[in-house]
Formats: structure tokens, sequence, C-alpha cells
């Protein structure tokens, strides 16, 4: 029986409640709970292409301790990729929740960049 009053009780909310004096601010928090969710879903992305990333290695000539990178050209460029998307991310005013989470990522695809660039130039 309850539920067949729900209807009533939002027609109540919106129209007597105030609701639609507050529609700004309702659109806004609306606007804020996608932009975050969006934010969320595309490093939900990262982290997942991440998981799944594989480095190539060889030996190093005829050694069995020393490795070198190989196939390196599709992960720099992945990387780099990721690292436009988690920027982008940074920059968006729908970051401030999720801010904590993002640099993380920020952190660890610098890393990464530097980890490959150390490994070819060694």
């Amino acid at each position: 029986m309850g539920n067949l009053n729900q209807p009533v009780m939002l027609n109540y909310m919106i129209t007597d409640g105030n609701a639609l004096s507050e529609i700004e601010e309702i659109e806004a928090i609306s606007a804020s709970a996608s932009g975050e969710k969006t934010i969320k879903d595309t490093m939900a992305q990262v982290r997942e292409r991440w998981e799944k990333t594989d480095f190539t290695v060889v030996n190093y000539r005829d050694t069995k301790d020393r490795f070198i990178i190989r196939q390196v050209e599709d992960v720099i460029t992945q990387l780099e990729d990721d690292q436009m998307v988690v920027g982008t991310c940074m920059g968006s005013k729908f970051v401030t929740e999720i801010r904590d989470d993002v640099e993380v990522w920020e952190k660890r695809l610098g890393y990464l960049g530097y980890l490959i660039e150390d490994w070819l130039n060694f």
C-alpha cells in the first residue's frame, strides 16, 4: 500500500515541497554526479587496460640473468594515451571527490614511463 502513495508524495515534494525553486541546484548536483561517474568509468578502463598489459622481455645476448625489453612501441603509445586521459580527468571540475584515486594513476603511469625509459637506455 505504501508504494501507491509514493507518486503522490513525489508530486507533493515537487510542487508543494519547493523542489521547483531548487531546480538549478538539483541540476548542478546531477551534472556533478554524472561527471564524476564518467571519470570513474574512464579510470576503470585505464586500470583494466594496464592489468592486461604484458611486457615482452628476452635474454640479453647469451646471458641468463639480464633481459631487454622488446616490442615496446605499443606499450609506449598506450602509456602516452592513458597519461593524456588521466591528465584530462585531473583537469575536470568533477574530479574533486575522486582526485586521490586519479592522482594515484597519474603517478603510476609517470613512474612506468620513467621505468620504460630507463630500461630502454640501459
